[in-house]
């Protein structure tokens, strides 16, 4: 396949960062991200088998979206999810001048001196279970039993120990006179519920009796159904032309199971046609992945809509929408050039390369390198590496891809340069250069034909580093060699040049990424 040519370099390194004993440490590197992110919960949630579906979107930025029935997971509620509700809303007190009835058991309780008591939390003209969804006003009485006047006071409200509110106020209490403490609750959730109310004087001041400062009592709402769309995680920004996955989170704030939910998902705000179908128990929260490809660059919001026809019996559906914006990158700037026939590449391993393999350091065998390199064979349709051939001489003998060593040094900020790859044309033309140093030529585009390529391996500084990495640099730079850029998403890959997300063997970023090109 290799026409005779001017070589036309386009380079691409790895760069890993010699951080302390970076080989001791590859092992758990290489466990922790050498398989596809995949979410994780102690218990899965059956879904219709019509929910794994690929689908074809109407406005051509997105060709396809799968909701994986597999991924979902079940949780309990989040505390930001818990912690608002429900709503409360403070009237104000209302001091009632009238003196308190001496009977005989407050007669008891009265000592000389300063004593706050509260009492008899009720819900006025309201019986149980009240309605969701509705102010429910409850009262809280607050006398002074004392015989000193109060002129300020503070309380708190809790709801099944969340506590709502807490506040000073400036209220006059003579003493034998009593105030009433008018909340008003909007509840979300249903169910049964314990109201707490607690109130002191201020600091410096000393009450007689304290075990009268604090009232509890339960309050029973109408069971409900309360779905919200929670959450959209994912990637900020994105590749085109290459699946990505996005958690949703669906959640039930009611105190009654949500059955067969319908979810649905849009792009732009336009209604996709793809739906899941859920259920989900009181008080948890749904976890599920979403695949969407797209086709264009540019920004695109995911969004998705829970029950949008109101089918079930969902007491707050004003919380039922929720989207998420991201941007799209240019497809220039995500895949590199192609091969005008990638079927059957030949490789030509030169000769130096054994006295790489025969160093103690060295933890591939010649064959390791050899399974590494046709480790990418069978990931696209059409693109293959055929005759390897591990040569008894340094000279080129005009295969389409050479493999190579080298000392390389210059890596910028510390870090080592453990491999490159340089593509050609068949003009000769420099594509780009970032390894070898070249610089003639011209500058070209990622996304023009390769004619030939040339791999070169570290042959020092990849003796500092474990058998992990000397194999993934060979998988990496082959790679490169077949068109990969180094991918500008956060999703782990073998292409990945940060050490946090980069992969040892190939994941299906990379699979997607050489699919994309050679489609």
């Amino acid at each position: 396949m290799k026409t005779q040519v001017k070589k036309r370099i386009l380079a691409c390194i790895l760069c890993i960062a010699c951080i302390g004993c970076f080989t001791g440490q590859a092992g758990a590197e290489h466990e922790s991200i050498q398989e596809p992110l995949e979410t994780t919960s102690e218990k899965t949630i059956d879904s219709r088998d019509e929910t794994d579906t690929g689908l074809t979107f109407s406005d051509g930025q997105a060709n396809e979206i799968q909701i994986l029935a597999s991924t979902m997971t079940e949780e309990e509620l989040p505390e930001d999810l818990e912690e608002p509700l429900p709503e409360i809303e403070e009237i104000g007190i209302e001091v009632l001048e009238e003196t308190v009835p001496e009977t005989a058991t407050l007669l008891s309780q009265r000592a000389t001196g300063t004593d706050l008591a509260i009492s008899n939390p009720r819900a006025t003209n309201h019986t149980e279970p009240f309605p969701n969804m509705v102010d429910i006003p409850i009262s809280v009485t607050i006398q002074n039993l004392g015989s000193t006047t109060i002129s300020s006071f503070s309380y708190a409200v809790y709801l099944d120990a969340q506590n709502l509110t807490t506040k000073t106020v400036q209220v006059t209490l003579a003493p034998n006179t009593t105030a009433t403490l008018k909340l008003n609750f909007k509840n979300r959730i249903g169910g049964t519920h314990t109201l707490l109310v607690d109130a002191w004087l201020p600091s410096g001041v000393t009450e007689t009796n304290t075990a009268n400062n604090t009232v509890s009592k339960d309050f029973q709402w109408a069971d409900a159904v309360s779905v919200r769309a929670y959450a959209i995680n994912g990637p900020s920004s994105v590749e085109p032309r290459v699946n990505h996955e996005y958690e949703v989170s669906v959640a039930n704030l009611g105190n009654l199971d949500a059955v067969d939910i319908p979810v649905r998902f849009l792009l732009n705000g336009k209604d996709l046609g793809a739906t899941a179908r859920v259920s989900i128990p009181a008080r948890k929260v749904l976890n599920f992945s979403v695949k969407a490809k797209f086709q264009n660059s540019g920004q695109a919001s995911l969004g998705m809509s829970v029950d949008p026809q109101h089918t079930s019996a969902d007491i707050d559906p004003d919380d039922n929408e929720l989207s998420r914006t991201f941007q799209v990158l240019s497809f220039s700037n995500s895949f590199g050039g192609k091969w005008k026939n990638a079927d059957g590449i030949s490789v030509q391993i030169l000769d130096k390369v054994k006295n790489l393999v025969d160093k103690e350091d060295f933890r591939l065998s010649m064959d390791g390198i050899v399974a590494r390199i046709e480790s990418w064979n069978d990931v696209a349709d059409g693109v293959s590496f055929g005759d390897i051939e591990v040569s008894d001489t340094d000279e080129d003998l005009g295969m389409d891809i050479v493999l190579t060593t080298s000392v390389i040094v210059g890596g910028q900020g510390g870090k080592t340069i453990l491999g490159y790859a340089e593509a050609y044309d068949e003009d000769g033309k420099l594509l780009e250069s970032n390894g070898s140093g070249q610089t003639d030529g011209y500058i070209g585009d990622w996304g023009d034909e390769i004619a030939s390529a040339k791999v070169t391996l570290n042959s020092v500084g990849l003796l500092d580093f474990s058998s992990a990495v000397q194999a993934q640099t060979v998988i990496h730079e082959f790679g490169h060699a077949l068109g990969l850029k180094h991918p500008s998403c956060s999703e782990p890959a073998v292409m990945q040049d940060n050490t946090n997300l980069a992969a040892y063997v190939i994941l299906d970023h990379d699979v997607e990424s050489l699919q994309a090109i050679y489609e």
